[in-house]
């Protein structure tokens, strides 16, 4: 083996150096990236808190989910609790209720809305991960808020109708898909 031969295959030290130090740039620019989706959730694009006499309500996650046609669930589409069908989708609101006064206070799934457009009225939820309950002074609960309604486009807005006051947040954007074919059921 030669000299030159032996010098060739060695590593050039400041390109290694150059590549490690891209590598842990582009390391650190998806950690930072993944922190940030994380602590923000999924907002559709917007971002927000309702003040109200209590404290606030915010905005911590807003999800559009397809409904399941019945080849999805294998033809069984009987007795299935809480089924959402291919020609409807689940909006799903997650929010952060705050009490920062020096008092309780009552939340009730009741209280919380969303107003789609072009529709006569309100939905209520659907289903709910919380109950009605008495939220202590300087707590928070995170609830998640589902409802139900055909595809369609444009803002959804949660209103909160608490004691007194009234507050809306717009929470996302919806773009209504196609109608997932539905080839019904067999037995």
């Amino acid at each position: 083996m030669s000299a030159g031969a032996a010098v060739a295959a060695r590593p050039n030290p400041v390109r290694l150096t150059g590549l490690l130090g891209l590598v842990v740039a582009l390391a650190v620019a998806g950690a930072v990236i993944a922190f940030q989706a994380f602590a923000r959730g999924n907002h559709g694009g917007t971002d927000g808190t309702i003040t109200t006499s209590f404290g606030s309500i915010a905005l911590t996650d807003f999800r559009t989910l397809d409904g399941l046609t019945a080849d999805d669930l294998n033809g069984m589409t009987h007795g299935v609790g809480g089924l959402v069908g291919a020609n409807q989708v689940e909006l799903r609101v997650g929010v952060r209720v705050a009490n920062t006064s020096d008092h309780a206070v009552k939340v009730d799934p009741a209280q919380f809305t969303l107003t789609l457009p072009g529709a006569k009225s309100p939905l209520a939820p659907a289903t709910t991960t919380v109950d009605r309950l008495t939220l202590l002074p300087g707590s928070t609960v995170d609830a998640t808020f589902a409802f139900v309604t055909a595809p369609i486009t444009g803002a959804a807005v949660l209103t909160y109708s608490g004691p007194g006051e009234t507050s809306s947040l717009e929470v996302g954007q919806l773009q209504a898909g196609s109608p997932r074919p539905d080839a019904g059921h067999t037995h």
